[in-house]
Parts: structure tokens; C-alpha cells; sequence
């Protein structure tokens, strides 16, 4: 009898094995007494208890905690009665910057790191930075979810008040999420169906070669018309390449005495290949989309079925790059350019603006339909309505008259991991 009931415990035992080894479900909190062997008071101890491919529920609550994944499972908030938030908020006494820029070195401090795993996936969760700690010194950079070298998806998830103060200031840096590949590594994310506002920088960010972003039916909500950092809403940069579609981003508009200096954008794409952008709503952004080259091209974008509209001082959608296709755009209203096929950032023998096809869109209250000075673009079937100039050779409208020096000149500001002076962000476009 007692050999059968030391049989008896192995099997037992052996199966509870098995379903851990497997991916079993766990939970952080007490709402499902259906899970009791499982619940864990802290999404981390949760975590670290985890095998890969494990599922963990988090209850309705409020976790005061600073959160490392390094292994493929799913987080994912949970029902319980009437309750549906999941809200991760920095522990007390703030977050701790206890990882380095794999570039510059430059601390960062995120509330949700996920690092060296494929199939993370983050699921209705709130991520709040609210009373975050991080020095308003622009010593630290600050992120809600960051995926180093990292994959998987990011789906009806809320990121907000990531900044360094309530009231901002100039350092640029505080994103939402943040996707990163450094020393050959890959990042590739998929952000779905998910809620960004409250940022200090920029929304969704995803930077350097290796990495894809895929931004898609989400909800990016800069500050408006504010003072600090030149916000960015949705960021493809330095290498990165993806698809931005289905997204609604808007009101991305740095204050500034006289349009002479830096930009806000709601979608920018710098110095990243190839980079899809479709059917997004895109609305009152100092200037909306932006395709530029820098230390690398961005040639090769396809900009198509978008509907901008309440463009501030710039331009609705601006291709300072070469040979991209924008195709089937609805622009209401800009300051500038409907669409400019820029030159200015040229450099070398490289020369912007160029190569572009820009057929079947409808501008209607823009200072120019299409802008640009270059030559060997594609320009047909496009519908003009209540522009000042249908088409303009140039760079900046109006037109400056000959002899008279332009102001009307801006500097794109993207998200730079690895530089924190907004000095470095060249080259200055109209």
C-alpha cells in the first residue's frame, strides 16, 4: 500500500510537472480561485516562476512594480467582476535606471523591459508612469515598454505619462514603447489595437537596423501645442524598417515664437529603407507625415490611402528622400505643401526629391498641391481643390521673392537612442 501511494504522489507530481514544463496559466492576484495553485502577489515572482511559452493572468489591480522578461510567455490582463485594468505603476520611491543605451551608455529606466526572448506578447495592460522618479536632468532615458533584441506583440495595451515631469521640459527622451536592436541583434514587434499618450518624445518608436515595427490600429495622442521636446508620434528610424498602417495620431505641434526651428510630426520615417505608411488618420501635426534621408536613405516608402488633415505651418506629407510612391492620399488643409517632394536634404552627390511617383491624391486648402524643386518625378491624376498653387517649384511656400532670405525653415527632431542634444538632428528642410 505504501509502495501504490509513493506511485500514486510520483504521478501526481509528475503531472503537475508536465503541465508547468508545457506553458501552464498562472496568475498574479486572487480573482480566480480556479488558479490557486498558481497565484503569485507580484507580476514579477509570476514571471521568474514562468517557464517558456507560459500564459500569465494578472488580476484587476494596481502593481506598484518594475518589470524584466527574459523569456517567451504571454502577460495578459484579465476580467474579474466588473474590473478590467491591469494598471503597472513604478514602485515606490520611482524606477530604477538600471540598464545602458547599448550605444552611448546613457542610463535608461523602463518600466517594462523585455529583453533576449522571442514570443513575448503583452496583452490589455495599462502601463502608467505617473510619479516615475527619473531625474528631469536629461540624464536618463525614460521608456513604458522597451523590447531590446527582443520580439512578439504588444496588443490593446495602454501607455501613458511617460515623463519626467508634469509639466515637461526640453530633454528628449520619455516613449511609450520602444523597440531597439543593438550588436546584430533582432527586434521585431507588432503593436495592435493599443492606446499611446502622455509621452514626452515620442509614442511608438522603433530604431536601428535589425528592427521591424509593425504599427497598426492604434491610438497615438501627442500634447499638442507644448513646450518641451519636439514630440514624435509614431517613429520607424536609423535602419528600422515596417509598416505603419490603420493608426489615428494626432495633435503633434511644438510651440515655437516663429516656424524657423524644430518640427513635431505625427508619423516620421528617418533614415530607415522601405517603409510602409497606409490608411492611417492623421490630424493637426505640425507637420504630419515625414520620409527623410539622413545618415542613411529612406527612399522606397510607400505612402498610400492616408487622410491628413490640419497640418500647422508645414507640410502634410513630406518626401525628403528619393523614389517613393504616394498614391490615393486625401489632404485637408496645410499650411505648406499637400505633398512636397523635398530637396533639402540633399547632400553630396545625393540629391532628394527625386525619382518619386505621385499619382491619384486629392489636396484641398493648401498653400501649394505639390512642392518641390526637384526633377524626374512621376506627377499625374492628383485633384487640386482651394490651393493657392496647384504645383510650385520650390522649396517653401509661399515663395520667397528673389533676394529676400527664407525663415521658413525646419529641423525634423526624430528619437535618438544614442544622441541626446537636439543640435545633432540635421538636415534642416522647409
Amino acid at each position: 500500500m505504501q509502495r501504490l501511494i509513493r506511485f500514486f504522489g510520483f504521478v501526481v507530481f509528475l503531472a503537475v510537472s508536465t503541465q508547468l514544463l508545457f506553458g501552464a496559466t498562472l496568475q498574479v492576484g486572487t480573482c480566480n480561485a480556479v488558479a490557486a495553485k498558481y497565484e503569485y502577489k507580484t507580476i514579477q515572482a509570476a514571471i521568474n516562476a514562468a517557464v517558456s511559452g507560459a500564459t500569465i493572468n494578472v488580476c484587476p489591480g494596481t502593481y506598484a512594480e518594475q518589470i524584466t522578461i527574459t523569456r517567451p510567455l504571454t502577460l495578459e490582463g484579465i476580467t474579474s467582476g466588473t474590473g478590467n485594468a491591469a494598471v503597472i505603476v513604478p514602485p515606490t520611491g520611482g524606477l530604477v535606471a538600471g540598464l545602458n543605451d547599448p550605444v552611448s551608455g546613457t542610463p535608461i529606466a523602463a518600466q517594462l523591459y523585455v529583453t533576449g526572448a522571442t514570443g513575448v506578447n503583452l496583452t490589455n495592460l495599462v502601463v502608467d508612469g505617473a510619479n516615475n522618479g527619473v531625474p528631469t536632468d536629461c540624464s536618463t532615458d525614460l521608456a513604458g515598454i522597451y523590447y531590446e533584441n527582443a520580439s512578439g506583440t504588444i496588443h490593446r495595451v495602454v501607455t501613458r505619462n511617460q515623463m519626467l515631469e508634469s509639466s515637461m521640459n526640453g530633454c528628449n527622451t520619455g516613449l511609450g514603447i520602444w523597440i531597439m536592436s543593438a550588436g546584430g541583434g533582432v527586434s521585431g514587434v507588432s503593436v495592435t489595437g493599443s492606446t499611446i499618450h502622455n509621452y514626452q518624445k515620442g509614442g511608438i518608436v522603433g530604431n536601428m537596423s535589425g528592427t521591424t515595427l509593425t504599427a497598426r490600429g492604434n491610438s497615438v495622442l501627442g500634447m499638442g501645442s507644448a513646450t518641451g521636446a519636439t514630440q514624435n508620434g509614431i517613429q520607424i528610424g536609423y535602419g528600422a524598417t515596417g509598416v505603419i498602417k490603420s493608426n489615428y495620431v494626432a495633435d503633434h505641434d511644438w510651440y515655437q515664437s516663429s516656424p524657423t526651428t524644430w518640427s513635431a510630426s505625427g508619423i516620421l520615417v528617418y533614415a530607415a529603407h522601405g517603409v510602409t505608411i497606409s490608411g492611417n488618420a492623421v490630424v493637426d501635426n505640425q507637420t504630419s507625415i515625414v520620409v527623410m534621408t539622413a545618415e542613411t536613405d529612406a527612399d522606397r516608402a510607400a505612402v498610400t490611402s492616408n487622410h491628413v488633415y490640419g497640418t500647422h505651418i508645414f507640410d502634410a506629407i513630406d518626401l525628403c528622400s528619393d523614389h517613393n510612391t504616394v498614391t490615393g492620399n486625401a489632404v485637408d488643409t496645410a499650411d505648406s505643401g499637400g505633398i512636397h517632394l523635398d530637396s533639402t536634404c540633399s547632400s553630396g552627390s545625393y540629391v532628394s526629391g527625386t525619382g518619386n511617383t505621385v499619382e491619384l491624391n486629392t489636396v484641398n486648402e493648401a498653400c501649394a498641391g505639390v512642392l518641390g524643386n526637384a526633377s524626374g518625378n512621376t506627377i499625374s491624376g492628383n485633384s487640386f481643390f482651394n490651393t493657392t498653387y496647384t504645383t510650385l517649384a520650390g522649396d517653401v511656400c509661399p515663395p520667397v521673392e528673389a533676394g529676400v532670405k527664407s525663415d521658413a525653415l525646419m529641423v525634423m527632431a526624430p528619437e535618438e537612442s544614442h544622441v541626446t542634444a537636439q543640435a545633432r538632428y540635421v538636415p534642416s528642410q522647409p
